[in-house]
């Protein structure tokens, strides 16, 4: 179970500059989009042993610059949790419906990615500049 973030319109962006000056930027958007989207699952994910939370981890794409970044599990019940009918047992969310978990709640990281992206833009436009 993963969600990935991609970068459209990347290959237009680096036949226009120099790939070693996209390197940094593109890598620390992607590590810190991928890490706050880990965090927030985290952050939502069902808790009984604590299991689950553990194995949430993102990866990036290991070109550089970096093409996609995913976040995801590779405990099994996690995506059983995900499609429902289950509940959480305990904590914030104890009672609520645990159905969309992980591949729900876009908008609980959503201006995050946002503000990420903005300074993403600011960096390649200085560039673009030189």
């Amino acid at each position: 179970m993963t969600l990935e973030v991609k970068i459209e319109g990347l290959d237009e962006l680096i036949a226009k500059l120099k790939p070693e000056q996209l390197q940094q930027p593109i890598f620390e958007f992607m590590r810190d989009a991928a890490s706050a989207v880990e965090e927030a699952k985290k952050e939502r994910s069902p808790v009984d042993t604590g299991r689950l939370r553990a194995s949430i981890q993102h990866e990036l794409d290991s070109t550089q610059p970096p093409a996609w970044a995913q976040v995801g599990t590779n405990v099994e019940y996690g995506a059983d949790l995900d499609a429902g009918p289950y509940h959480y047992r305990a904590g914030p969310f104890a009672g609520t419906p645990t159905a969309g978990w992980f591949t729900g709640y876009v908008a609980e990281w959503r201006a995050k990615y946002d503000e990420y992206l903005a300074r993403l833009k600011e960096k390649l436009a200085a560039l673009w500049q030189r």
